[in-house]
């Protein structure tokens, strides 16, 4: 279990930090410690390949569990490989492999979880890592910029990280309000407000900084995938009526923060793409060069002039071109079937499992709310946060079913005997 938090720490050491550390001078000790921080997630990589083939040399001969591992994980890690191979098309060679790996990393210790001894446990703890993480920032913009806008000060839409950490954008805040206000949500819907009280704060405090924030990806995006959540929790849990009480005003305030005060009042305003069209048209010209490998990782800051895509399918194609586009738009869709699956058919896939734990629904809600703004967000298509909040929580919803079955039967003496069909020899 410590195996997997230190990997998975190592791989959430290098966020906001990079080559471009090295590029700048060193003014204090933070500028030193974020610039060795890049290492950090290729130290993960190499680390979690060779704790991999640990694992896989003691299960020699073994019986493990049959999770699957191929689906949207095997075709989003053959998007990955495509950018890895192909790095040399880039201007950079060398920061293109950089991020490649960088990319790759957590996709190690996902596959090493499935090859643990209890993985859905150290899945689990991954997952908790994150929303941790996303409380921390949470608190941190609440009691910096965003208390300073409540009190009446202008909306910079870009603010200032602790420990010299950088800048983050609107939008980047509304991502960690959201996925930290779904997991308090439904935390606090299981236990009650007074046993819950913690995540009645995080929920609050995580919508002000949605609401403030203004951005219209998270504002959107946190519509679909809290009302999705709490749908979903209402079913497993009970007390549906709960919805009337916390989605009608959550939005009301996001309404008052999309439409009156980022659009001004006005409809149009609400579907403005604050540029990104201009761009979107500049990476389909540029990758018309090289359509079918496209220019490797990090293509979108080297060849843009330092611009980001703001669109998943586009940020994929300019990276990999069209075969890495194919894995990259089948990924995608293949996990929309996993999430409309447990949407549809809940009842009769699920309702068999005697335990329903929140970290499942909380994974849900979490994979609905990065797909649905993966039309303006880069999600998953880069080395980020969203995609390391991304595939924890995939793993968690793909496989819940057979978790809670391998965990039943290795609480119940030689019952794991009488039921092969859920383990293969490795």
């Amino acid at each position: 279990m410590n195996s997997f938090v230190f990997l998975w720490g190592l791989i959430w050491g290098g966020m906001y930090s990079g080559p471009y550390k090295w590029a700048g001078g060193f003014y204090n000790i933070f500028d030193r410690i974020h610039a060795v921080r890049a290492f950090l997630p290729i130290l993960g990589f190499v680390l979690g390949v060779l704790y991999y083939f640990k694992l896989r040399y003691n299960n020699y001969n073994k019986e493990i569990p049959a999770y699957n591992r191929s689906g949207p994980f095997l075709l989003l890690l053959f998007y990955g490989l495509v950018g890895l191979v192909f790095f040399f098309l880039s201007p950079m060679p060398l920061e293109a492999l950089y991020w490649a790996i960088a990319f790759l990393a957590p996709f190690t210790v996902v596959y090493c979880a499935f090859l643990a001894k209890n993985a859905y446990s150290s899945l689990k703890k991954v997952f908790e890592i994150n929303f941790y993480l996303m409380v921390f920032f949470s608190l941190v913009i609440f009691f910096g910029p965003i208390k300073d806008i409540v009190l009446g000060a202008p909306n910079p839409r870009v603010y200032e990280l602790p420990f010299s950490l950088g800048t983050q954008t609107a939008n980047g805040v509304g991502r960690f309000g959201i996925v930290a206000a779904i997991v308090s949500l439904i935390r606090l819907w299981q236990k009650g407000i007074k046993k819950g009280f913690w995540y009645f704060m995080i929920f609050l405090i995580s919508i002000t900084n949605v609401i403030y924030s203004e951005s219209r990806s998270a504002l959107y995006g946190g519509l679909i995938a809290l009302a999705f959540a709490g749908f979903l929790t209402g079913a497993f849990y009970g007390k549906k009526w709960r919805l009337l009480f916390y989605l009608p005003p959550v939005f009301y305030f996001f309404y008052l923060s999309a439409f009156k005060w980022r659009a001004g009042g006005e409809a149009e305003g609400l579907f403005n793409l604050s540029g990104r069209e201009y761009t979107w048209g500049r990476v389909i010209e540029t990758v018309m060069i090289s359509p079918l490998t496209g220019f490797g990782f990090h293509a979108d800051r080297l060849l843009l002039e330092g611009e980001h895509v703001h669109n998943a399918f586009l940020h994929a194609f300019i990276q990999a071109g069209f075969l890495g586009l194919i894995f990259f738009v089948a990924s995608f869709f293949l996990t929309l079937i996993i999430i409309a699956r447990v949407l549809l058919k809940y009842q009769r896939v699920y309702k068999g499992v005697k335990k329903v734990d929140n970290t499942f629904l909380e994974a849900i809600g979490v994979l609905v709310f990065l797909m649905a703004r993966a039309f303006v967000e880069s999600t998953s298509a880069f080395y980020g946060i969203d995609l390391l909040l991304f595939l924890p929580a995939l793993a968690i919803v793909q496989n819940y079913k057979l978790f809670m079955e391998v965990q039943e039967n290795e609480s119940q003496k030689g019952a794991s005997s009488g039921n092969r069909g859920g383990y293969r020899r490795f």
